[in-house]
């Protein structure tokens, strides 16, 4: 343990194998000096100078976080387990943005900094109307094809439903062409919900159709839409521990 009020790390500091760099800036520059040859610096913020780097024959690297929502469910889920605890220092509302900017910047702030921006009750569920609403307004704001009614692309358990879907291919990456609709369905917490998306190129992000909470068989009517009348199969991909539900249909 450094006091960094009181010392330079790098007066102290013998050489290390590793300086993982989350502050940048003068930081990153001083850290050279403690990484032993053949070492690396990484840092989650601006690219570590290579030519400095080299010169003192270390590696360098810049780590970036990537959106996993599955990853993100699963903090989620511990910190309503309480099993992580998450220090809030401060509380800005929308409004007070630029001093929440500020506090980051001049402060040094054991904690998370929040931002409000809308303030709403919080609901570990909605009833099934709240849903129907929901739904609704996604629909509406995609932009509704003639002739569909909210329960087209809400719940798809109307009789015969079942019999009349087509069969689905299993989605393994880089197996499906361009274009094609892969529907995921994951763990929400004791439900199972999905979302449809389709492939792009792959110098182009993969276009999300809207849905928040989805139920299976609301995706499957959504997918069902984006198909049209297409003989193109649909997708499916299930995120560990999520089984395929028979009454789906079948799964190739």
């Amino acid at each position: 343990m450094i006091d960094y009020k009181r010392e330079n790390f790098e007066d102290v500091v013998e050489p290390v194998d590793l300086v993982f760099d989350l502050i940048g800036g003068e930081t990153q520059q001083r850290s050279f000096s403690v990484v032993k040859p053949k070492g690396a610096l990484i840092s989650t913020l601006q690219e570590p100078d290579k030519a400095r780097a080299k010169a003192v024959g270390i590696r360098v690297g810049r780590y970036t976080a990537q959106p996993n929502g599955g990853q993100l469910r699963e903090i989620a889920q511990l910190i309503d387990q309480g099993k992580v605890k998450v220090v809030v220092a401060s509380t800005f509302g929308l409004a007070q943005a630029a001093a929440a900017q500020a506090a980051l910047k001049e402060q040094h702030i054991r904690g998370k900094v929040v931002l409000t921006v809308i303030k709403q009750p919080a609901a570990s569920r909605f009833n099934d109307e709240e849903r129907r609403l929901r739904a609704y307004q996604i629909w509406e704001d995609e932009g509704r094809p003639d002739g569909q009614d909210v329960a087209h692309w809400y719940r798809a358990g109307d009789a015969g439903a079942t019999a009349q879907r087509a069969d689905y291919r299993r989605y393994l990456r880089g197996t499906a062409p361009t274009g094609s609709l892969v529907i995921k369905f994951y763990h929400s917490g004791d439900q199972i919900r999905g979302y449809v998306r389709k492939l792009a190129d792959t110098d182009t992000d993969d276009t999300i159709f809207p849905g928040e909470e989805m139920e299976p068989e609301a995706a499957f009517k959504l997918a069902a839409s984006h198909n049209a009348n297409s003989d193109e199969p649909v997708f499916i991909e299930l995120v560990e521990g999520v089984e395929w539900n028979s009454a789906w249909g079948r799964l190739n």
